[in-house]
């Protein structure tokens, strides 16, 4: 008995481990393909919080606007992604949420496609 509680100890440390450095490497490879892609460190952080942040709220829908200064536009649609393959009695739902920004280049405009998909646990 206590020989599984260690080992369940040291799965979940491992596990934590895992995601901790997950994030650490996500977070640099977001920093690194905004500059080199020329986008602020604060455009990209914008984004990614402002996605974070609204997952609990999922809606299928298209939001989309500009930036106070108009030089950003921004595009979010969010649409059911089939799970009919797994079954019906799920107990979440699936959603294909997809983030377009574009602004100005020098010659032509510049932006930059984000895709994901996204599970939200269906309230039973």
């Amino acid at each position: 008995m206590e020989t599984t509680l260690i080992y369940f100890i040291i799965i979940a440390l491992l596990s934590l481990l895992v995601i901790l450095k997950s994030a650490s490497y996500a977070i640099t490879a977001i920093a690194h393909y905004a500059r080199k892609t020329g986008i602020s460190d604060y455009i990209i952080g914008f984004l990614v919080i402002s996605i974070g942040t609204s997952f609990p709220e999922l809606t299928t829908g298209i939001t989309q606007g500009t930036s106070d200064d108009n030089k950003f536009k921004w595009r979010v649609e969010v649409a059911p992604h089939p799970t009919d393959a797994l079954g019906n009695n799920l107990p979440f739902s699936a959603y294909k949420v997809k983030v377009d920004v574009t602004w100005p280049g020098r010659l032509t405009e510049k932006g930059v496609i984000l895709e994901t998909l996204k599970t939200v646990v269906s309230k039973q």
